[in-house]
């Protein structure tokens, strides 16, 4: 299942939504060479039996799942 990423570090236009994945700490977006965007569970790489690579989306629980801290913005000085 694919996903499409905007410019930058902006959340990704998940089609369909990736659930737990688009707001968790492991989650690293791959893109092929086609322009496709993909959920890496970056977990999957110390403990391969309990997380798999690329998840079945939407993900609606995890064990392993750690939510990312919110974006912040620089505040304007003065």
């Amino acid at each position: 299942m694919s996903m499409q990423a905007g410019a930058g570090r902006e959340p990704a236009t998940v089609n369909p939504p990736a659930g737990l994945c688009n707001s968790c700490l492991h989650q690293q977006l791959v893109r092929n060479t086609r322009g496709s965007v993909f959920s890496l569970c970056r977990r999957s790489k110390a403990e391969p039996d309990r997380f798999p690579r690329y998840p079945r989306l939407p993900v609606a629980g995890c064990p392993g799942y750690e939510a990312r801290a919110p974006a912040t913005t620089a505040a304007a000085p003065g």
